[in-house]
């Protein structure tokens, strides 16, 4: 497939006027993380939908693999931005209650996912995924 000119320009205009390409479009289902871990270069860059339990970890919140046998390069990184959590509502503030009271928390989020081959992210590049959190959806 040949890239025009043209088409560089209404695709341009296409994003300015708030479209999404098809490939980046934010995925409205909730993907659990075996999935991720499986089909990562298809969710990188694209806003997702993670159902998890969520553990406070070293410098960041980490998701542990769901199932027992799965290895530490499977762990994904949970990324609460600054601003998110100094002007939290009222979902992104009991998440944060409960993750520090209890250490762990439930949570459906949504957030922009990022995957790896190797390690990149964490406390020393040792989670392979990582979500930068936009919103939280509910809490189990």
């Amino acid at each position: 497939m040949a890239i025009t000119l043209k088409g560089l320009v209404l695709g341009f205009i296409a994003l300015l006027n708030g479209a999404c390409p098809p490939s980046l479009a934010p995925i409205e289902r909730v993907i659990n993380h075996q999935s991720l871990v499986d089909h990562y270069p298809d969710y990188d860059g694209r806003i997702v939908r993670l159902s998890a339990t969520v553990l406070a970890g070293e410098g960041s919140i980490v998701v542990l693999p769901a199932q027992q046998g799965k290895t530490d390069k499977e762990r994904l990184c949970v990324d609460l931005p600054t601003d998110l959590t100094q002007a939290s509502g009222p979902m992104e503030t009991e998440f944060l209650e409960r993750l520090d009271a209890k250490g762990y928390v439930k949570a459906t989020f949504e957030g922009t996912f990022h995957g790896r081959a190797i390690g990149s992210f964490g406390h020393m590049g040792w989670c392979r995924f990582k979500v930068d959190v936009i919103r939280v959806i509910s809490l189990e």
